[in-house]
């Protein structure tokens, strides 16, 4: 399952800059955490609670946070083994990432 997530960390990256700066944090959290999955480290219990809050967070604020929201919510949905909505988050995140020209 190497690089499920490759192509959207990458597009995320580019458009961190436009992320505030009170959530830039968060969002290098979340693209940290998939390049950890994509490398083939073991993300355990720990960072499945710590993804929620992310969603959580990430997800209230303003609309240019909304891809990182989306790509923890597919990350999340991975640990978990939920295939369906895996697809259906990085969709979404592919959508809110293309919204932003990315």
């Amino acid at each position: 399952m190497a690089d499920v997530f490759a192509d959207y960390a990458a597009r995320g990256a580019s458009g961190l800059a436009d992320v505030p700066t009170s959530e830039r944090p968060d969002a290098e959290r979340v693209l940290a955490l998939v390049r950890a999955r994509d490398a083939g480290e073991a993300l355990g219990e720990p960072v499945r609670r710590e993804l929620l809050g992310l969603i959580e967070r990430l997800g209230r604020r303003a609309s240019v946070s909304v891809p990182f929201a989306t790509l923890a919510r597919a990350l999340s949905a991975d640990l978990h083994g939920a295939e369906g909505v895996r697809t259906e988050s990085l969709a979404a995140c592919d959508q809110a990432l293309q919204l932003r020209g990315l």
